[in-house]
């Protein structure tokens, strides 16, 4: 019997590198996986989780050659070009495919159970495209940054809410003998769901 050699290695992606990996056609989706089965509440606990930092389980890829193909993942159709370094989803398709639709503006418009939007006066999301006063910025804004600048400067009520959470750490040196430090700046609410981990797996699974 044949060994198969398997590598692998750990690697974190951040919610726009995922969705830069979908939107070049580099992550694949095998035809043995279910299809999309997540509704709304689902996405909204997933982007929760990420929030305030809880757990949502690692993803398994594969990396391997991929023909040209229009690859179909939520309601995003992607002409993915031939490459040898496509990345096979073995496990987190519905956690990919959630995060790749719920930032972008296509299907934000197209499906109700990817429009998100992040309540600034409450600090979580909440289903999107709702009335009311309260701040609120869709997904696909909030992560893309030439975009929230200008809903931003359009909304400079809304822009101080969102800054209003965040308070500057500061040294009085008035009476004591101990030299002024610098602190290290740290991100915001853009910076805090940016972040989540995932492995990546070079080789069949055994």
């Amino acid at each position: 019997m044949t060994e198969i050699a398997t590598r692998t290695r750990a690697g974190v992606y951040r919610i726009e590198d995922l969705a830069s990996l979908v939107a070049q056609g580099r992550l694949r989706v095998p035809e043995f996986q279910r299809n999309f089965r997540w509704v709304r509440k689902d996405v909204l606990n997933l982007f929760d989780s990420i929030l305030k930092g809880y757990p949502i389980g690692s993803l398994l890829l594969w990396s391997r050659p991929a023909g040209a193909a229009q690859v179909r993942l939520g309601e995003l159709s992607i002409p993915a070009p031939e490459t040898t370094e496509a990345m096979w989803v073995v496990d987190g398709q519905q956690r990919i495919t959630a995060i790749a639709n719920a930032v972008d503006q296509l299907a934000y418009d197209a499906s109700e159970r990817f429009r998100i939007d992040f309540d600034l006066a409450k600090n979580e999301f909440v289903p999107g495209g709702g009335g009311g006063d309260e701040p609120r910025v869709p997904l696909p804004v909030l992560f893309d940054l030439r975009r929230l600048l200008e809903w931003a400067q359009a909304r400079p009520d809304a822009a101080c809410a969102m800054l209003a959470p965040y308070v500057s750490p500061a040294q009085d040196g008035r009476d004591s003998d101990t030299p002024l430090r610098r602190p290290s700046a740290r991100g915001g609410a853009a910076s805090a769901l940016s972040s989540s981990a995932c492995s990546r797996r070079d080789g069949p699974r055994c």
